[in-house]
């Protein structure tokens, strides 16, 4: 199964370097983003992230039995239940919204990450079985760690600048670029052990792994269709 850790680092590494050469996420970073480009990508942040502990409820639920203790952990974490201040991820992110400006939106963003909650359990299934949507979950979840580990501490900076906002308005972004470091590659080793421990063939989860992030999740997730970075930049 080395292979097949390998090549999920790869598409991790490649997809997170396609978000970082986004024309968006150029402009962000180099400051000439708008003022209402920020808070659009806030608002896709709220909508993507705030769903998080439902997701990770799901996965202790199918995780292999070697891993479901990390797996719990992780689900504690993101509840602020293993954290001193107590702090949930999803309230960290909510008052990232605040220190924007938003917080009057947060009910209608709550909604939308319910909606799409709903829409994964209720949708046609795109994979035949329930091993290989907790894969394909497992996955993405894995993928968005590995990304934020390496881009987070970048998108801070940027919006802090860009919207004037305080340290402690950005703490959702520091807490992930430094704790998802690890959490990734965990989820790295999990997501090899899920495979062996259910049966999967390497090919067939290089596959899932595959169709889960065509056309760069991070991309349609933080700004949708993609765009090309500019020459030059």
């Amino acid at each position: 199964m080395d292979n097949l850790h390998q090549t999920l680092r790869a598409l991790f590494e490649a997809g997170t370097a396609e978000l970082a050469a986004d024309a968006r996420f150029v402009r962000l970073e180099q400051g000439e983003a708008t003022r209402d480009e920020a808070l659009d990508l806030l608002r896709q942040l709220a909508r993507t992230h705030l769903k998080s502990p439902r997701i990770l409820a799901f996965l202790y639920a199918v995780a292999p039995p070697d891993d479901g203790d990390s797996v719990l952990h992780n689900l504690l974490e993101e509840l602020g239940l293993e954290e001193e201040d107590g702090v949930s991820h999803p309230e960290m992110l909510k008052d990232v919204i605040r220190y924007a400006g938003l917080g009057d939106e947060l009910p209608r963003l709550e909604a939308l990450a319910r909606e799409d909650v709903r829409k994964v359990v209720t949708e046609p299934l795109l994979y035949g079985t329930l091993r290989d949507v907790g894969y394909a979950v497992l996955v993405e979840t894995v993928a968005f760690e590995y990304m934020l580990s390496r881009t987070a501490s970048r998108m801070a900076r940027a919006i802090g600048r860009i919207l004037a906002m305080p340290e402690a308005g950005l703490a959702w972004f520091t807490h992930h670029a430094e704790v998802d470091i690890r959490h990734a590659e965990e989820g790295l080793d999990t997501l090899v052990r899920f495979a062996d421990h259910y049966d999967i063939p390497a090919a067939d989860a290089c596959t899932v792994a595959e169709l889960t992030l065509r056309e760069n999740v991070f991309i349609q997730r933080y700004f949708g269709a993609a765009v090309p970075a500019e020459v030059g930049a």
